[in-house]
Order: structure tokens, then C-alpha cells, then sequence
């Protein structure tokens, strides 16, 4: 790495430090709901487990409390000399509910400092306002990890900016799991009247993940034809040219000719997080389902 580089990494990360130690304290929210696909959207401080990752992190995640509380939480292998950008469990929560449109969406875009919804319907707002994640400010949500456990790191998966040495995607430790190329043919255009593909002629770079098993919910950096405003469904097991399908969410396909700056009234196009929302419809059916449920619905990571 070269000095000039090294130079401007350690003035972010002094940057950071500087943040973290300004912001609020991190004070246990609560009441905690369990993640029962459903329609209803918790509010963060209902939400256990949160964790997101700032711009210009250097490989540091946060703890953030729902009410603007923030703390330490994950410092990753790549740490200083990195940026996250996606974060999530590997059994993620939600996930099967989400992909089949029976929980709200929640992400972030480039060049906002809000973390949106978007529920089944199509209905969209702001999920939380940067004076909910961090009271310090925020100056964008790179990365975003939500229903784990409190105080624990849950993010067991991420990604970098610049996909490094040709990763995708990585595990905590910081074994790679999934590679640039990998990606690059799942997203590929399929031939179109006898056509040949349109050639990828860059890595692709994943900007937002979800991740349960071995399927992924991803979005990436724009590139070539793609705005960043896309979201594909990928089993990786599939290794078929074009196997990854765009997200069918809140009456609508996540694909390129959707617009997300139209649709949720922002600058930008790029999706730079992912997750997932929901709770039970109502007290009644908690009460069916018995006290135990809850607990368990805490304890344990649910689809």
C-alpha cells in the first residue's frame, strides 16, 4: 500500500474513533418482538440485535440501540484497510419471508442518511432517521445487520468496497465464500433473439446482502447497464450463466427499469443495504402461539 493511501486510511479511521466518542451510549431498547412474517412493521427499538456499518469504517461495525445509542462491535480481518459494505447472518432472519414478499424490505441508498421500508403493499417511508441509529450523525448506511442477539456480533458475512482480490463475498474470518466471478455470471444477461450476452467488462462489486444457507439476496455497485438499484435472489449453488432472478417485492420487480429514486424520493439509485422486518399481526395471535414462542423467536434466528 502506498504511503499517500496509507496516509488517508488512518486519517478515516481517526475520523471514526473521533465519532465514536462523541455519540450517545448504548442503552438495551425494548420491548423486543420476535420476526413472524406478517404485516406489521416494528419500530428499530423493537428490533434486537442491530448492527451497520458507517462510511469510511475501516472494517469497524457498530452496535446501534434504536434510539441513537451506539457501540463497538466488529472489527473485520481486512480492518483498517478496508471499507464494509453489506453485512449479514447466514441464517438470516426473514429471509424466506422477504423473497416471498411476506415481510417489509428495509435498505438504504447512496447519498442518504436514512434507512427505508418498503412493506408488502408497495407503501414506503423512512424506517429510521439518522437520529435513531446514531446521535452523532450519519453520513451514509454502508452496511446493515438486524435480529441478533444484543451486544453479540451476528454479522458473520460482508463484503468490502472493491470486492478484494477478486471476493465477493466473505465469511468472518475472512475466508471468501463467493468470488467477483462467480457473481458476474449469476447477474449475466441472458442471450436475447439469438444475441450473444452483453459482456461484463468489470467485476461486479456487492453493495447489499442478505444471506440463509446458500442463497443470497444481493444488490452491487452500478456497473455497465446496471443503475445499483437492482436486487437479485441467488441460489449459489446454481452456476448457470444468468441464474440469479431480480427480487418480486411490494407489487414489483427490483430490476433496472424499476426507479428506485422515484419510488422512494431519493438522489440515488444504489442500493447500499439489505434487510428484513416484520412481527406477529397482533396480541391475539401471540396468544395463540404461547408465550414460548416469543422467547424462542428471540433466542433462535427465524425465516
Amino acid at each position: 500500500m502506498t504511503t499517500i493511501r496509507r496516509c488517508v486510511f488512518a486519517l478515516s479511521f481517526a475520523m471514526v474513533l473521533a465519532t465514536l466518542a462523541s455519540a450517545a451510549p448504548y442503552v438495551i431498547q425494548g420491548p423486543f418482538v420476535a420476526p413472524i412474517p406478517g404485516w406489521p412493521i416494528p419500530a428499530p427499538g423493537n428490533v434486537p440485535g442491530k448492527e451497520y456499518a458507517d462510511a469510511f469504517n475501516n472494517g469497524q461495525s457498530l452496535f446501534w440501540d434504536g434510539a441513537g445509542g451506539t457501540q463497538n462491535a466488529q472489527l473485520y480481518p481486512c480492518a483498517p484497510d478496508c471499507q464494509i459494505d453489506a453485512l449479514a447472518n447466514e441464517g438470516d432472519a426473514l429471509f424466506n419471508a422477504v423473497i416471498n414478499n411476506r415481510a417489509a424490505l428495509i435498505f438504504s441508498v447512496t447519498g442518504n442518511n436514512n434507512i427505508f421500508y418498503e412493506d408488502l403493499g408497495g407503501g414506503s417511508g423512512v424506517w429510521a432517521p439518522p437520529a435513531l441509529i446514531n446521535s452523532d450523525g450519519v453520513r451514509e448506511v454502508e452496511a446493515l445487520e438486524v435480529w441478533g442477539p444484543e451486544l453479540v456480533v451476528d454479522a458473520n458475512r460482508y463484503s468490502v468496497l472493491g470486492d478484494t482480490g477478486g471476493c465477493a463475498a466473505f465469511d468472518i474470518g475472512g475466508a471468501c465464500l463467493i468470488t467477483s466471478d462467480q457473481v458476474a455470471n449469476a447477474i449475466a444477461p441472458l442471450p436475447l433473439a439469438g444475441l450473444m450476452p452483453l459482456a461484463i467488462v468489470e467485476a461486479p462489486d456487492i453493495d447489499a446482502l442478505m444471506w440463509f444457507g446458500k442463497t443470497i439476496l444481493f444488490s452491487i455497485r452500478p456497473m455497465g447497464a446496471f443503475d445499483g438499484g437492482e436486487v437479485w435472489v441467488w441460489d449459489t449453488t446454481d452456476a448457470a450463466p444468468g441464474a440469479a432472478r431480480f427480487l418480486n417485492h411490494g407489487g414489483h420487480i427490483w430490476d433496472t427499469a424499476f426507479s428506485v429514486k422515484d419510488a422512494f424520493g431519493v438522489a440515488d439509485e444504489n442500493i447500499n443495504a439489505l434487510e428484513a422486518v416484520a412481527t406477529i399481526p397482533e396480541p391475539s395471535t401471540l396468544l395463540l402461539l404461547g408465550a414460548g414462542l416469543l422467547a424462542l423467536g428471540l433466542l433462535r434466528r427465524r425465516v
